[in-house]
């Protein structure tokens, strides 16, 4: 009998932190699934189930790059600048995004951002395999780029 290949997943944690020139409660609603519509290109979240105010419980899926994603809200606790998501790529991998915003002042804000996530396929440890450090700190800071970019007043 032939023996199967085992598959191995590849699992990686990673962690950044951006600043936000925006109180608390406008940083915190910058990172919803409706928040992201203002800042991430494409971002339209198809809402399976919708809690109050986006909160734990909401299930919504999205196609963003390429790609369809399923997201369950698992935290969502204003006050204390903490989000959650578990999120699924159905084929590739999971995981989940975990978001602390912690304010510096009333103006402005840190949002640690720290993905966790497991390969389902060969195809998402290859995917997981170019998802280094490196790579995950440049796209934080191309978030922090479109968010400040969202402050930015038009003169006419």
């Amino acid at each position: 009998m032939p023996t199967k290949n085992a598959f191995r997943a590849r699992h990686v944690d990673r962690e950044a932190t951006i600043a936000v020139a925006l109180p608390l409660a406008e940083t915190f609603a910058l990172f919803t699934p409706e928040g992201e519509r203002r800042w991430v290109p494409g971002w339209e979240p198809e809402y399976l189930h919708r809690a109050e105010h986006d909160g734990v419980d909401t299930a919504f899926r999205t196609s963003h790059g390429g790609e369809d994603t399923l997201w369950m809200v698992l935290e969502y606790d204003v006050e204390d600048g903490c989000l959650g998501y578990a999120r699924v790529t159905p084929g590739s991998r999971l995981g989940t995004v975990m978001l602390d915003i912690e304010p510096i002042d009333d103006t402005s804000c840190w949002v640690t951002v720290c993905y966790e996530l497991t390969a389902l396929s060969d195809a998402g440890n290859e995917l997981l395999g170019r998802f280094t450090q490196r790579a995950f700190e440049e796209m934080c800071a191309d978030w922090e780029a479109r968010i400040a970019a969202l402050a930015i007043p038009v003169i006419r």
